[in-house]
């Protein structure tokens, strides 16, 4: 993986403060803004993935089964997204709010999911994790 540089909007920094603040457990959502061609990346918006059916994107099973990510509802929601925004903006990425451990369990899939975002085949994803243990 290479070192990128992302300058985040004041709104995307707040929330995320309001998301430790408010401390939510487990939420996945799409990073919208532009890929820098110097690695310096914006990140512009947050859009969480909304519930489907009834159902969360990112669930916790329990009984010490780790995380569940619906990939495909997930990448779903990206294209509905990205038909929404306007040119010079993309979805670039992905964010999970979990905790480390529950992280570790799901960073192939999060990688799998980073691939199928990609904004074209000589960029890649961002994948972006807030540790909802300890912010």
């Amino acid at each position: 993986a290479i070192m990128r540089q992302c300058l985040a909007d004041q709104w995307v920094q707040d929330h995320l403060s309001n998301i430790i603040q408010r401390r939510v457990a487990l939420e996945v959502g799409l990073l919208i803004g532009r890929l820098g061609r110097s690695g310096k990346d914006n990140i512009l918006f947050l859009a969480r993935t909304p519930f489907q059916d009834g159902a969360a994107a990112v669930t916790e099973p329990g009984q010490g089964k780790g995380l569940r990510l619906d990939t495909e509802w997930i990448s779903e929601h990206a294209s509905q997204v990205t038909r929404m925004l306007p040119g010079g903006v993309a979805v670039v990425g992905a964010y999970l709010v979990a905790g480390s451990g529950a992280f570790q369990g799901v960073a192939a899939a999060l990688c799998g999911l980073a691939k199928a975002l990609r904004v074209d085949a000589s960029d890649d994803s961002l994948l972006l994790h807030v540790d909802a243990t300890t912010g």
